[in-house]
């Protein structure tokens, strides 16, 4: 995905939560949240599998 239609995918995502949910979920907040999962979503899955 391009970062043109990536950043237009994250702001129209990011009008969404923030009318639902609330605070916390501006299109920068995301763009992060994606890449803290891309660097260390190797983690969870090195993790076995609880119940919780």
């Amino acid at each position: 995905m391009n970062s043109d239609k990536q950043g237009l995918e994250f702001g129209k995502l990011s009008e969404k939560l923030m009318a639902t949910l609330g605070k916390g979920f501006s299109k920068r907040s995301l763009e992060q949240y994606r890449k803290f999962y891309l660097s260390y979503k190797e983690i969870t899955q090195a993790l076995p599998n609880q119940s919780f």
